[in-house]
């Protein structure tokens, strides 16, 4: 599964042009955008769906997700709990989790999305999180499948095919090259050839998405 992450304070208008051919190697897409008012979490989103109408959309705004018939909800890691959001939305909820604690403040997510993986250009000088953080995630019993933010680029991506995690979320690492399409697709390809199956089940009842088998 592998996600692109559209970042709207970082999102460039030029970089609209490229969401139609990028499409065909990705899952999904999220809207991360913390400071929208309504009125603009619609106008991305309708953008997005007109330029990529087959993808499934995420957003962090639940009035927005219910406006835009959204496929989920990102909901941040202190934000409301998943459990919470689940009683007033009946599709997808994925949280943003750092390490168990807060995975276990959000256990009825569909999707728990952790990161940042590697340093990347989002969080400058920040250290990326400890990869203990994400072997405990994956410990947990009747977890969601677990998606790595952050750095994810054609030189990392084999690395993280090696983790037991279930997918991706690459943002810059599609965007910020000179050929997004072509990067999109070597991603994709990196990743289908050398991901890392569990060896344990992921028995969680929101496993709901094709393409994490």
């Amino acid at each position: 599964m592998i996600w692109g992450l559209i970042d709207a304070a970082r999102f460039e208008e030029p970089q609209w042009a490229w969401l139609p051919k990028v499409a065909p190697y990705l899952d999904g897409v999220w809207l991360r955008a913390p400071t929208f008012t309504l009125e603009e979490w619609l106008d991305w989103g309708r953008r997005i769906r007109g330029s990529a109408p087959q993808i499934p959309l995420w957003v962090g705004h639940l009035a927005a997700a219910t406006a835009l018939d959204a496929e989920g909800v990102q909901v941040s890691s202190t934000g409301p709990a998943a459990a919470w959001l689940k009683k007033r939305w009946t599709r997808s909820v994925a949280a943003s989790v750092h390490h168990v604690a807060e995975a276990r403040y959000h256990d009825a997510a569909d999707v728990w999305i952790w990161g940042h993986a590697f340093e990347t250009r989002s969080k400058p000088g920040l250290a990326p999180r400890p990869r203990t953080h994400l072997m405990e995630l994956l410990a947990e019993p009747a977890r969601p499948p677990v998606l790595v933010v952050g750095g994810i680029t054609v030189e990392t991506v084999g690395e993280v095919a090696g983790w037991g995690v279930q997918g991706l979320v690459v943002g810059d690492g599609i965007w910020r090259t000179l050929a997004p399409a072509e990067a999109s697709r070597k991603i994709r390809q990196i990743w289908d050839e050398r991901r890392e199956k569990p060896s344990y089940p992921v028995s969680k009842e929101g496993m709901r998405f094709d393409g994490f088998d």
